[in-house]
């Protein structure tokens, strides 16, 4: 990669650093370092992990360190890494890399409050951890949370909808679901969950509406149109949607 190749002609003998000189302001160079922090988010990008975090080492970035060293699954590793930073100050980053190697949730709860309540991470994080684990009581708070923090994003409201429809409360699905629709109107999944939501809520006309949404962004589906031929026949209103003047 040319990149790589800048980064071991900073090393190199050939040209002199007289010649080098002569060009250095005409040549707008960047610090060593800032290429090879280029070179390793490159390499990230690629999957070349291990070829990242030696760079991440050499640079000694230790935030980067930990994300390969997690990325890896070498935890204990991370977590030694984490906590020999920790002895140095705790930091909202750093207490939220060691609960996801930990899988303590209290190390979340614990960066919220170093934060004073302003990080949205620690919850997102939290709830994250809380929602694969299926508990979706504890993990609706947690994401609420975040949400209330930092509304613009678009995977914990759709988390935040998941969990709040496993634990049949529709209203907060619904809820959730419509945000993420106005974030995102092209995904079919969103819509054709946010139908199922106002199903249990007996709201079938919007239900419909929301199907016809989903059909729009995925029109070869054939379990949206089973949905769809469902909630038709509940209706009685058998006359062809206005879906096929999109064909």
């Amino acid at each position: 990669m040319q990149i790589q190749v800048l980064v071991d002609e900073f090393s190199g003998e050939c040209p002199s650093s007289v010649d080098r000189t002569r060009c250095f302001f005409g040549s707008g160079l960047l610090p060593i370092w800032s290429v090879q922090h280029f070179l390793a988010e490159l390499f990230m990008s690629l999957g070349l992990v291990k070829s990242a975090l030696s760079v991440y080492e050499a640079l000694e970035m230790w935030d980067q360190v930990i994300e390969c060293f997690t990325v890896l699954e070498h935890r204990e590793k991370a977590e030694q890494l984490i906590r020999e930073r920790l002895q140095l100050g705790e930091t909202v980053d750093l207490l939220c890399s060691l609960g996801e190697v930990t899988y303590d949730t209290g190390c979340f709860e614990r960066a919220f409050q170093l934060s004073g309540e302003r990080s949205a991470k620690a919850m997102r994080l939290m709830g994250r951890m809380l929602f694969f684990r299926k508990e979706y009581e504890a993990a609706i708070p947690a994401l609420e949370k975040s949400l209330s923090i930092n509304k613009l994003q678009l995977n914990t409201w759709f988390l935040l909808g998941t969990a709040a429809f496993r634990t049949e409360k529709w209203e907060l699905a619904a809820g959730a679901y419509r945000h993420c629709a106005s974030m995102d109107s092209e995904n079919h999944e969103v819509w054709n969950n946010l139908s199922a939501a106002y199903i249990k809520l007996k709201q079938k006309d919007r239900a419909l509406r929301t199907l016809e949404e989903a059909l729009r962004c995925s029109y070869e589906n054939w379990k949206i149109w089973e949905n769809y031929m469902v909630i038709v026949g509940h209706l009685r209103k058998p006359s062809v949607p206005t879906i096929v003047s999109w064909i």
